[in-house]
């Protein structure tokens, strides 16, 4: 499955992964913006587009690999 087709499978709801994750990641952004709010004006932005792009890129990298192909690991 190509790059795309995976991105489309995560995002219109065919896995828990993508929600579940988001989720994570803005149950940690509220803790961070609870211990540290001078810091999260800062960098609060920066740290969910990367979350974001890292999230994404460990779905995508999971949903590509394909039983019995050894070399797809």
């Amino acid at each position: 499955m190509n790059v795309l087709g995976q991105l489309r499978k995560a995002v219109f709801g065919e896995t828990w992964a993508l929600p579940l994750g988001v989720a994570l990641l803005l149950g940690v952004a509220a803790l961070l913006k609870a211990l540290s709010p001078d810091a999260w004006r800062q960098g609060g932005g920066a740290y969910l587009v990367v979350a974001t792009v890292v999230l994404l890129v460990v779905l995508l990298r999971r949903g590509s690999r394909q039983p019995g192909v050894p070399w797809n690991r």
